[in-house]
């Protein structure tokens, strides 16, 4: 896991390279970093989302999940003309790190445990608004469908 965020972080800051924007975005459990630029009203952007689960064996057959990584891409459209004000849609692959662990119980009120780890590939799509000001703040708002709602603030250089 740790080579894959290595490789994003590098693909990045490649990508950073001609853009217009950069916002850093969260939630509880979730860090994000997203770059793009805007021009003839439109809004194109690249983004990782870095989530960190802690979910808890219960029940008879449980999937923990551990830690999830997401890269995307991100399109908008100005609402309104030179209004700052932009309608997104974004979509992408999140890879997380699974446990499927199963439950046995014997006769004599034994339990044993029987673990699969493994990546999985999920994909991940979903919605924002962004307000992007000239030279200026830009705040974001997005929901996915992996990740929940994501608030993010950056700059417009």
């Amino acid at each position: 896991m740790k080579t894959t965020l290595l490789m994003t972080i590098c693909l990045l800051v490649v990508l950073l390279q001609g853009c217009s924007y950069l916002t850093i975005s969260s939630n509880s459990n979730t860090l994000g970093i997203e770059t793009g630029k805007v021009e003839n009203n439109q809004l194109f952007g690249v983004g990782i989302l870095y989530a960190q689960h802690d979910d808890s064996y219960e029940g008879f057959t449980e999937v923990k999940r551990g830690n999830e990584l997401s890269v995307y891409g991100k399109y908008g459209i100005e609402l309104i003309r030179n209004s700052g004000l932009f309608l997104n849609a974004f979509g992408g692959v999140s890879f997380c790190e699974e446990t499927k662990v199963i439950s046995f119980y014997h006769q004599d009120d034994y339990s044993y445990y029987d673990e699969k780890e493994g990546y999985v590939l999920y994909p991940i799509f979903g919605i924002g608004v962004s307000y992007v000001q000239k030279d200026g703040v830009v705040i974001s708002i997005d929901h996915s469908n992996r990740h929940g709602t994501t608030f993010g603030l950056g700059w417009r250089f």
